[in-house]
């Protein structure tokens, strides 16, 4: 991994080992191991990403809209698909009171090649400037 990809406030394996990211050096971060609380450095080839699965986004209090996960928030739902045929993640915005049918009130569909947590936290923060959590972490 390198320091451009992670935030402070990122989840990250240690080796089997959830921690999150509280300070990003040159050559390391320092992150908080969630099972021991305790502070380490750690490089950043020893840093590896949480493959993202259903189970974050249950975490994250999404809701299950067909084959989407979606939150919403204000007028707007914001929806994650799963691709298999790219091994991808999609991400769609959607206006709420559109009259519309699914397709066709979709708004900026993007494909993203996400795979792990802390790319989604990123993407998330970056859309709604606020932090993407659930009641563990």
């Amino acid at each position: 991994m390198q320091a451009t990809e992670l935030r402070i406030g990122n989840l990250v394996d240690l080796g089997n080992r959830i921690a999150k990211v509280i300070d990003i050096g040159h050559n390391s971060c320092t992150v908080v191991d969630l099972e021991e609380t305790q502070d380490t450095m750690e490089s950043y080839e020893r840093t590896k990403g949480i493959v993202l699965t259903d189970e974050w986004f249950i975490k994250w209090d999404f809701f299950k809209d067909g084959e989407y996960w979606c939150k919403a928030i204000y007028d707007y739902k914001y929806c994650f698909k799963y691709r298999d045929w790219a091994n991808d993640w999609a991400f769609y915005q959607e206006f709420t009171d559109s009259p519309f049918e699914r397709d066709e009130k979709m708004k900026y569909p993007v494909s993203f090649q996400i795979e792990f947590v802390h790319q989604i936290q990123n993407l998330w923060f970056a859309l709604l400037n606020k932090e993407i959590t659930n009641n563990e972490y």
